[in-house]
């Protein structure tokens, strides 16, 4: 961290394992508390062929299900973020529901 002399500029740079950097950049003649959100680092990244806008269904095994804006329902390994498996519903509209899963079965 740094200490800030009024009148100065004072870049802060917080690091913390496990999160994206963030950046605050501090001047004036100003006292007071400065607060930082912190963004956690993605453990994987998967590109789906639609945008995601429903919430995701997690399954035993640590599985979850996602809806995407094509059309279509992903089985996804959370922990690797690999993907299952594809089912395309051949809804050309995109707009499903969010999937609920039950035993071996998912839906929405």
């Amino acid at each position: 961290m740094g200490r800030h002399r009024p009148g100065q500029k004072l870049r802060l740079v917080p690091p913390l394992d496990g999160f994206q950097p963030a950046e605050l950049h501090l001047e004036g003649e100003r006292s007071g508390l400065v607060s930082v959100l912190m963004t956690r680092k993605p453990s994987w990244e998967l590109v789906l062929p639609g945008p995601v806008d429903q919430d995701m269904s997690l399954a035993e095994g640590g599985d979850i299900y996602v809806v995407d804006r094509s059309g279509r329902l992903h089985r996804i390994d959370a922990r690797q973020g690999t993907l299952r498996w594809t089912f395309e519903s051949g809804d050309p509209s995109g707009l499903l529901f969010t999937p609920v899963h039950r035993r071996h079965a998912a839906s929405m």
